[in-house]
């Protein structure tokens, strides 16, 4: 039995212990997979929650034991055994019976980015070999992002996507940024991403009062943005995208 047991007047009861949320270190850059030509509706779809697919990551594609695994995403080995079980069941379940593979929702929490160092290399605010020099990237745009998808309120997203973009055009960096807690436009997000060298958010809905944020920041808004993040980041590079000068009011911050 995981959880306390409590007497109150009415007797003893039971509460279950809270779910501890996964360490993440990112997102999948493609979260669906499937045959050609198969219907990508429920019924031929099995769903890996985030959390599993990062114990697979870890796992067997980045040779860490499940007692490492466990390590870095602060839970224990023996959930890590659970959550890699489900994982490779899915798995089986899609390449034997042809099925769609989608990968989201979950228990978990992305990186902060505040450990020194990031053993499994797959966090993508710590520095590495592959990544672009500084001097090559001449602009950052940053996307109010939930599941790779544009998130359509900026205070409220579920974390900060931001593309490093060189002067070509061509994206050669990505980063994930937490959101913080309350509402993005009385935070520091602003700050944060200008001293990144964000310089430009596209986003969905916005009020004012963050568009005065970001605008005091040195940061311009493109509201009106839908789908996938790369997709819309690309779209805006290649001039398709304008800023659709509708506000949101359902969620507009006051001072």
């Amino acid at each position: 039995m995981n959880g306390l047991l409590y007497f109150g007047v009415e007797g003893a009861y039971f509460m279950p212990r809270p779910r501890k949320c996964r360490k993440v270190c990112c997102l999948p850059e493609s979260s669906q997979f499937g045959p050609l030509g198969m219907s990508w509706d429920q019924e031929h779809c099995i769903v890996m929650t985030v959390d599993e697919y990062e114990t697979i990551r870890l796992i067997d594609f980045a040779g860490f034991t499940q007692e490492e695994c466990a390590a870095q995403m602060k839970i224990a080995r023996t959930t890590v055994q659970r959550i890699y079980n489900d994982a490779r069941k899915k798995l089986a379940e899609v390449l034997v019976n042809g099925k769609v593979l989608r990968i989201e929702g979950g228990d978990y929490k992305l990186c902060d980015g505040l450990e020194p160092f990031c053993r499994c290399g797959g966090c993508h605010r710590h520095s590495s070999p592959n990544k672009q020099k500084k001097d090559d990237v001449t602009m950052k745009i940053a996307l109010p992002s939930r599941q790779n998808l544009i998130d359509d309120h900026f205070g409220h997203c579920e974390y900060y996507t931001v593309f490093s973009v060189d002067d070509s055009k061509n994206i050669v960096d990505q980063e994930i940024i937490a959101s913080p807690v309350g509402c993005g436009c009385k935070s520091n997000i602003a700050q944060t991403l200008s001293a990144m060298g964000v310089t430009v958010m596209l986003a969905g809905n916005m009020g004012e009062g963050a568009i005065g944020v970001l605008s005091n920041s040195g940061i311009k808004v493109v509201r009106g943005c839908s789908g996938d993040v790369k997709t819309v980041a690309l779209n805006w590079l290649a001039g398709l995208l304008t800023d659709s000068g509708d506000t949101c009011h359902e969620h507009e911050c006051h001072s």
